[in-house]
């Protein structure tokens, strides 16, 4: 880790309890650290690490109205709320360095300075990035489900809608911490989206969908004033769409579609904080390739089960 990520470094300009932790450790105020900062990652037993637990609490309902030949609709609400304790994670070097020289009761105070260091001789830092057993995640929110069919003109469609909606999630490193309220910053949106249109037409099926991930912002979450910051730590709504069409016979299935049709990238972040692939932040919703194209096809020998791609 590069030395420019010193607390420390020209500790004399900043205010708050980095002051004082600094010069606790006998550092001048116009200190910049010459050596590049250590981060060692650790892992399994040796790590100390034990299984986690949970519990999970979940309830809902659905709701199928009689509509004739209207068509068949069904809406599911499921509420849940999960807790996991001694959930195995990684702080990062950078986020425990931050928390440590800003937390005012600093070495004496255990938490995330734990897990730091520093030469006296050097003034070089060491940063132990393990796997921990974080103490408790929390995540709550509410699944939408809404799945609606007809016949349309000589065929039938299929529209399906999932939604999630959270409004906690949140974590803690230490039994002692208090929680870090994530939800809606990078990496945990508040809420997520997917539309699925499918129309059958004999031996014919199509389908179009389209997936949407919410805004994120973590600038709260980094104590950072995106009126004067020099940092990008907020992205915008992400859509991305998808087409395919399926022709089937008693013998074999072809199938052609697209990924991500519009060609839509990902939105960028500073560096510095998250892990990013190339400048974008990574996320599983997120597509780093582009526009795809891609055919399937499928044939039958002899019977079924003898499937041949």
């Amino acid at each position: 880790m590069n030395q420019s990520g010193d607390p420390c470094n020209n500790y004399g300009a900043k205010v708050g309890a980095v002051v004082a932790n600094c010069a606790s450790e006998g550092l001048a105020p116009t200190f910049n650290a010459t050596s590049s900062i250590r981060v060692f990652s650790e892992g399994g037993a040796a790590a100390g690490l034990e299984a986690e637990t949970s519990e999970n609490l979940t309830y809902g309902f659905v709701i199928q109205p009689e509509l004739g030949d209207a068509g068949d609709l069904s809406v599911a609400i499921d509420y849940f709320d999960i807790e996991i304790d001694n959930g195995v994670d990684q702080a990062g070097g950078t986020n425990i360095l931050n928390r440590c020289y800003d937390d005012p009761q600093f070495h004496a105070g255990g938490g995330f300075c734990r897990l730091v260091t520093r030469n006296p001789a050097t003034a070089a830092l060491s940063v132990s990035n393990a796997y921990t057993n974080i103490a408790t995640q929390l995540a709550e929110g509410v699944d939408y489900t809404i799945r609606y069919q007809r016949d349309l003109g000589p065929g039938s469609i299929r529209a399906n809608f999932l939604a999630t909606h959270y409004m906690d999630q949140s974590n803690k490193l230490f039994e002692e911490d208090e929680f870090d309220q994530l939800n809606g910053t990078i990496g945990s949106p508040e809420n997520s989206a997917t539309l699925d249109l499918t129309y059958s037409l004999r031996n014919w099926q199509f389908r179009w969908g389209v997936d949407w991930i919410d805004s994120m912002d973590s600038y709260a979450y980094l104590e950072e004033d995106p009126a004067t910051s020099i940092f990008d730590f907020a992205t915008e709504d992400y859509t991305k769409q998808w087409v395919s069409v399926r022709y089937t016979t008693d013998n074999w299935q072809i199938t052609g579609g697209m990924r991500n049709i519009t060609d839509e990238e990902p939105p960028t972040i500073s560096q510095g904080f998250y892990s990013r692939i190339g400048n974008a932040p990574l996320y599983s919703g997120y597509d780093y390739f582009g526009r795809e194209a891609w055919v399937q096809f499928v044939m039958s020998f002899g019977g079924e089960g003898n499937v041949r791609n």
